[in-house]
């Protein structure tokens, strides 16, 4: 039997701080592994986000139109519009079922971007369905966000042919700003219900250790 890696939204984001508190150690060596940093910390936050604003019907983080299209697709399942046929087994031996005619298959799923789900975030009107709790973002946090998203993370991920100079205390200001926001989102029991204890704990434990290192470097 071949091996799996299994990995859902919450534990991507426990994976992914962990990945920024190994690369913050190595920038004493390499100040390259800021990069690293920067991405996975961004990559964790955008996860955080995710699993906070993900209701019953999974589609509170999602792009508007394809919230609304599954939505509309959620209630054609509901009332026996689409139809399945049998699809062998699983890895576990369960029986598996697949959508029969193609126009029936499920939308696409496109998560809004980081903006969008921090706008969602700090107002509720603008959810797209109930989940966790509505989390007060300060105009200065919205904006050093704002600089993160599309200056420090953008730009590593997008990096053009040019040199590029930053300073350090920029960086850690804009970190703490996420972690500060990352911490009431991990307040909320909703987000990260489905984590065991110790995964909860660890998860506490490598913001932590994120946040001592930005202090301390």
């Amino acid at each position: 039997m071949s091996d799996y890696l299994r990995v859902d939204e919450r534990q991507d984001v426990l994976a992914s701080l962990e990945q920024c508190a190994m690369s913050l150690q190595q920038t004493e060596r390499s100040k390259g592994a800021w990069k690293w940093a920067i991405l996975s910390l961004h990559s964790a936050f955008q996860g955080a986000m995710v699993c906070h604003l993900s209701g019953s019907e999974l589609r509170g983080a999602l792009d508007e139109k394809d919230a609304m299209k599954w939505r509309e697709w959620y209630e054609r399942d509901r009332r026996g519009e689409i139809e399945y046929i049998p699809d062998g087994v699983d890895e576990f031996g369960f029986s598996r079922k697949r959508i029969k005619k193609k126009k029936d298959r499920h939308p696409k799923m496109w998560v809004a971007s980081p903006l969008d789900l921090l706008d969602r975030l700090g107002c509720q009107e603008m959810r797209l369905e109930e989940a966790g709790g509505p989390i007060l973002i300060t105009v200065q946090q919205k904006e050093s966000f704002k600089e993160y998203n599309n200056l420090l993370r953008n730009q590593f991920v997008h990096f053009s042919p040019c040199g590029w100079s930053i300073e350090f205390d920029f960086i850690k200001e804009r970190m703490k700003d996420v972690l500060d926001i990352f911490d009431m989102i991990v307040k909320d029991p909703y987000p990260f219900r489905h984590l065991s204890d110790d995964e909860k704990c660890e998860l506490r434990a490598q913001l932590a250790k994120i946040r001592s290192f930005i202090k301390h470097e």
